[in-house]
């Protein structure tokens, strides 16, 4: 299986100490440098930066389609995110991790199958690796990933947990 990943998986993930669930997913996982470069060097210091930092399953890999970043910089995007997709179009990824809205879409309209932060714990979940989502959607949600009551709602409910009241 091939997985690329833009930042905030990894950012996220790690900041609730379940970065493993990503390995998890695939043996080996490929950052674009922007990507590595944002998590690692420029967030030095920064949840998932030590960790990104030496996992040996992690791989950098620069898109060769400079014209394809070029029009999703041009589309808005950040530099991880366009050489995240570019990455994973050019790879024929069978997944990229990804949790910013615009570079969801986009993705998916470029045919990229995505999943975010969420969505690998909900994976996790239906392995068996998490005995219960509701404790790391919190961690998610304190870590800075924007969640709202009602996803945090519907996603338990879709495991099988019972939402908490807020």
């Amino acid at each position: 299986m091939i997985v690329v990943a833009d930042a905030g998986p990894l950012i996220h993930l790690a900041a609730i100490g379940q970065l493993e669930l990503i390995h998890r997913l695939s043996q080996e996982v490929l950052v674009p440098p922007s990507v590595f470069d944002e998590v690692v060097v420029v967030g030095a210091g920064l949840p998932g930066a030590a960790e990104v930092g030496a996992a040996p399953w992690i791989r950098v890999a620069s898109p060769s389609g400079g014209d394809v970043v070029a029009a999703l910089l041009a589309a808005g995007l950040h530099l991880g995110e366009a050489q995240a997709i570019a990455l994973a179009v050019e790879l024929r990824a069978d997944r990229l991790l990804i949790d910013e809205r615009q570079g969801r879409v986009t993705a998916e309209a470029m045919g990229v199958a995505v999943v975010g932060s969420v969505g690998i714990l909900i994976a996790a979940k239906v392995r068996g690796d998490v005995p219960a989502l509701a404790p790391h959607l919190e961690a998610l949600r304190a870590s800075g990933l924007w969640l709202s009551d009602s996803l945090i709602a519907r996603v338990l409910l879709a495991v099988g947990e019972r939402p908490v009241g807020r």
